[in-house]
């Protein structure tokens, strides 16, 4: 319901965020885009759980940031049991559309994602993942659609202790 206060409900119209900090969904809530529902802006799920992004409406991402945050539309980082239903992703730039890092228990179903442009434009890349599913994607990029990466923040140079080492595994696609 729009009314009940773990919900983050945007209604049919359209919502200019481009000018601020990402939208950050907190453990236990929901953001809900309700079909017709544009947010022109970015949105992240960070050191969160239990966390429900979906709705039939769309996150534009058209622009560029220089704050200090990932100009991403779509961060999930460092959390779990995450799930992400029936969202349309639009993005414009030579950039990534939608990442996860470091998060487990995700899934992603029935999501849209479009980004047109050339070059380094991934639709949704996972960095050091584990128990993750993709269901029922669409998804067109120019360069990678789904990409399994073992990047970030030290995550592969604990070699002195490899049982620190971060990786990817239980990955559905």
């Amino acid at each position: 319901k729009a009314t009940d206060k773990d919900v983050i409900y945007f209604a049919k119209g359209y919502y200019d965020y481009s000018s601020q900090t990402p939208l950050k969904v907190e453990s236990g809530k929901t953001l809900y885009l309700e079909e017709g529902a544009v947010l022109r802006g970015r949105v992240v799920v960070s050191d969160a759980s239990d966390v429900t992004i979906c709705g039939q409406g769309i996150i534009l991402n058209d622009f560029t940031t220089n704050d200090g945050y990932d100009s991403v539309a779509l961060a999930i980082k460092n959390s779990g049991n995450v799930k992400i239903r029936d969202i349309t992703i639009l993005r414009n730039s030579k950039a990534w559309s939608a990442f996860m890092w470091k998060s487990h228990n995700v899934s992603v179903e029935g999501v849209k994602i479009i980004n047109p442009q050339y070059a380094s434009s991934d639709g949704f890349d996972i960095a050091n993942c584990h128990d993750v599913l993709f269901d029922n994607m669409f998804i067109r990029s120019c360069d990678d659609s789904i990409a399994v990466k073992g990047t970030g923040n030290n995550g592969y140079n604990h070699l002195d202790d490899p049982s620190q080492a971060l990786a990817n595994y239980n990955i559905t696609i």
